[in-house]
């Protein structure tokens, strides 16, 4: 598991196209200075996850990040399945 690897717990997904910082595991002994670096400032998450030597766990590709917004979308989503 990645956030074993991880000396805070913390491991964000990562696809072929990038990183996806917002999908994870967040320990919440993290939140107060989570909170205290949004509330300074901190516009990029990444960079605070950075901080607390965050772990990569890795998926071959990008279905599981695909974002639906329309019924076009949602078409394609279900031609994924």
């Amino acid at each position: 598991m990645a956030a074993e690897k991880s000396p805070s717990g913390m491991a964000l997904a990562a696809s072929p196209s990038g990183r996806q910082p917002t999908f994870g595991l967040w320990p919440t002994a993290l939140r107060e200075d989570l909170r205290s670096a949004l509330l300074g400032g901190l516009r990029k998450v990444v960079l605070w996850t950075s901080q607390h030597g965050a772990a990569t766990a890795e998926f071959p590709d990008d279905a599981a990040f695909f974002n639906v917004n329309t019924p076009a979308d949602l078409d394609q989503a279900r031609g994924m399945l």
